[in-house]
C-alpha cells in the first residue's frame, strides 16, 4: 500500500550513494493494493513480478547511478518470518496454517526462485552455487566494492525453525514471559547460518 515510496525514493536519490543496499521486504504480501497468490508456482510468480516491478520504478532512479544490493527476505516470499530449515517445504496444517512461525518455505520453490533471480541475480557470483533443499538457490558469496570485502549471506535459509524449541508463547516464535531464560533456546542440532555459509565466512 505505500507504493511509490516517494518520499523515502527521493530523499535517497538527494543523497547521491555510493552503493544501495535493500535488505528485504521490497515488497509487501498486498503491496500496491494487490492480493495474494500463493500457488500453483506459474500465477504465484506473476502475482509476484507485478508487485516487483513497482519497486524498481519507484527506486528506478537511485538504482540506475549506483551498484545496488537487494536481499530477498520474508515478505518477498509472501511469509511473515522465513526459518528456512535449508530451504525445506513448511509442513502446513489445518490446526496451523499460517506462514510466520515455521520452519521452511510455503511457496513453491519455483516461485522462491524466481524471488531470488529478480532481487540477486545482478550480484557476483555465489560462492557455492548448490541448490539448498527442493533445489532452491543460493546467493552467499563475496563482493569487493571500493576495496571494501562485503559479505553477502543469506540470514535466514538455513536457520531453524522455532517449533524446534520450546517457548511456551501464543505462537512457536513468540516469547511473552518476561521472565523467560532465553539460554534454554540454545539447543545442540540448531543451525543459524548453516556450515556452508559459516565456512565461507
Amino acid at each position: 500500500y505505500g507504493f511509490p515510496y516517494e518520499p523515502v525514493a527521493r530523499n535517497v536519490a538527494k543523497l547521491q550513494p555510493d552503493l544501495v543496499f535493500f535488505s528485504g521486504d521490497q515488497i509487501y504480501e498486498s503491496h500496491g493494493g494487490f492480493g495474494i497468490i500463493r500457488e500453483p508456482a506459474a500465477p504465484a510468480i506473476l502475482n509476484y513480478l507485478r508487485k516487483f516491478y513497482q519497486f524498481g520504478w519507484a527506486f528506478r532512479d537511485v538504482m540506475r547511478h549506483a551498484p545496488t544490493l537487494c536481499l530477498p527476505d520474508d515478505h518477498d516470499v509472501f511469509q511473515g518470518n522465513i526459518w528456512g530449515e535449508g530451504g525445506a517445504k513448511m509442513s502446513i496444517t489445518a490446526a496451523d496454517p499460517g506462514a510466520s512461525s515455521k520452519g521452511g518455505y510455503i511457496e513453491p520453490a519455483r516461485m522462491v526462485n524466481a524471488v531470488h533471480r529478480t532481487n540477486v541475480s545482478h550480484h557476483p557470483d555465489p560462492f557455492d552455487p548448490t541448490p539448498s533443499k527442493q533445489d532452491i538457490s543460493v546467493y552467499y558469496g563475496d563482493l569487493v566494492y571500493g576495496g571494501v570485502s562485503f559479505a553477502i549471506i543469506a540470514d535466514r535459509q538455513w536457520k531453524s525453525g522455532p517449533e524446534r524449541v520450546k517457548t511456551d508463547g501464543p505462537r512457536a516464535d513468540h516469547v511473552v514471559d518476561p521472565k523467560f531464560d532465553c539460554r534454554t533456546l540454545d539447543q545442540p542440532g540448531l543451525v543459524l547460518l548453516g556450515d556452508r555459509q559459516e565456512a565461507f565466512l
